[in-house]
């Protein structure tokens, strides 16, 4: 079993959100996670077929039982279509488990339209755990649909860093990494405590602004270190959004040792003011008084307050503990004694039909009773699914009328299977194909099985596993419910309360 995290390559890289995953990633590694490498260049003019392949590739080394950290967003220009085909290529691998690490959520960042939301959240759903930035961004989350039961929240960013953290200097001075485009503040900064500014292409008159171009970490630093404070102060049109995203400066701030003046509402402002790193205020004049009124011997003190939490995050040691929480959230099946869960933690992907479509997959000829049941249940259509080619003997079940054979089946022939079906008949022997009972118990199938075929007993009800001797009870309970839908929602409801 190995444990993958997504890391972002391509356009955009030097900046703070790609720099955040690359950090994530990095901290991974030491861990002894493998870097699955995503490349920020897919188009809306990439052909499924395209996407697919490269697909394949990025997943080369996923195995079945392996975890995988996903980090979002993707920064594609087709992302939906991008994360959706990478998770479902994930998903083939057997008991495969995903968590999503979220970074930003581009509907609410940036003011998109329910229809972006609903798409973001379909996405969100598709994994067993999620990481969130803060409190306040789940319960937002949960509000648009988010279903997902296991959740972790982030306590803050880490800062990777080989250098030496050195105490910094005395200057009364605000730092800021940031562009005016978007900080609409620093356009009107007419204060007089300078703010040195670090971005790119920046024109201005102001004279107390002092621009400094765009750093990498090592020169940001040593910035830093010559002493000031480090300004989090997200005004922008959208401010709700950053009351709850994660401010990835702060890390900066409080790894090269300098306090944090934070504007109050945006995550982690609380814990600021009470661990004495800094101050939480309502306006820039309050910060700017701050800055021009306290003392050097004050000031000291605060650098002396980050020392402890510079050495944690310069070590990776928020972002770890958190890697190693996913790590055992997804391993482990606490938790799942609380029926009245069920709905929450597994977000089905389509309703049952009451169809006489039943969905077989396998990649050998020997499946238990398969003829039997199709000779025995004409009214049953049987569609029996193999990624490999199919060998004469299974080929020779294509001569009965209510059988359909898929050999060499692909990704997207599955997936409309698995829409298409409402049964389940996990009966082959070997090995299993495509994690395909869990796919069919969240594709709201009716599963059945043989004591000596299954392969994943988690998600299929007790009363829907036969001995091979007691066959004729299968097909009998099988007639029965084909015959009435109601007799159907109460197999279905058995089968998900069977999981707990």
């Amino acid at each position: 079993m190995k444990i993958h995290i997504t890391n972002l390559y391509g356009d955009g890289e030097g900046t703070a959100a790609i720099i955040a995953q690359q950090n994530v990633a990095g901290i991974a590694k030491e861990l002894g996670f493998t870097e699955m490498s995503l490349l920020s260049r897919t188009t809306r003019q990439d052909t499924d077929t395209d996407l697919r392949k490269r697909m394949h590739g990025i997943t080369a080394a996923v195995e079945d039982d392996d975890i995988i950290i996903f980090q979002s967003p993707t920064w594609q220009e087709d992302s939906f279509r991008y994360d959706k085909m990478l998770l479902r290529t994930i998903r083939f691998h057997l008991n495969v488990r995903i968590a999503i690490f979220i970074h930003d959520v581009i509907p609410f960042m940036f003011g998109r339209s329910e229809d972006i939301w609903e798409k973001t959240i379909e996405i969100y759903n598709m994994v067993d755990l999620i990481i969130v930035p803060s409190k306040a961004m789940l319960d937002v989350l949960r509000e648009k649909g988010l279903k997902v039961r296991k959740v972790l929240i982030q306590t803050m960013f880490d800062f990777l860093f080989n250098g030496e953290i050195k105490q910094p200097g005395f200057q009364r001075q605000i730092f800021f990494p940031g562009a005016p485009d978007r900080f609409k503040f620093l356009k009107s900064w007419n204060y007089d405590i300078p703010i040195r500014l670090f971005c790119k292409n920046f024109s201005h008159e102001k004279q107390n602004i002092d621009f400094g171009g765009w750093k990498n970490t090592t020169e940001l630093l040593t910035e830093y270190g010559n002493g000031g404070f480090g300004l989090i102060w997200e005004q922008s049109d959208n401010s709700d959004y950053y009351k709850c995203n994660q401010p990835y400066k702060l890390s900066s701030y409080l790894m090269a040792r300098i306090p944090v003046i934070i504007q109050k509402g945006i995550q982690n402002a609380q814990i600021i003011q009470e661990r004495g790193w800094g101050f939480a205020v309502e306006s820039l004049e309050e910060a700017v008084r701050i800055v021009k009124n306290i003392t050097e011997e004050q000031y000291y003190q605060l650098t002396h307050n980050t020392k402890k939490v510079s050495f944690l995050i310069k070590n990776g040691y928020f972002t770890k503990e958190l890697l190693l929480h996913a790590v055992n959230e997804l391993l482990m099946d606490a938790g799942r004694n609380e029926k009245s869960l069920v709905t929450e933690e597994y977000s089905f992907l389509k309703d049952n039909g009451h169809r006489p479509e039943a969905l077989i997959c396998t990649n050998s000829d020997q499946i238990e009773y398969c003829e039997e049941l199709i000779k025995t249940i004409p009214q049953m259509h049987f569609h029996i699914a193999a990624f490999t080619r199919m060998s004469p003997k299974l080929m020779n079940m294509g001569k009965y009328s209510n059988v359909t054979l898929y050999p060499g089946i692909g990704i997207d022939g599955l997936d409309n299977l698995f829409e298409k079906c409402d049964y389940y008949f996990d009966i082959n022997h070997q090995t299993e194909m495509a994690s395909a009972v869990y796919r069919a118990f969240l594709s709201n199938q009716l599963i059945f099985a043989f004591e000596n075929t299954i392969h994943n007993r988690k998600y299929v009800a007790s009363s829907h596993i036969y001995s091979v001797e007691n066959a004729g009870k299968m097909i009998e309970d099988i007639r029965a419910i084909m015959e009435s839908k109601a007799v159907m929602n109460e197999h279905l409801q058995q089968q998900r309360e069977a999981i707990f």
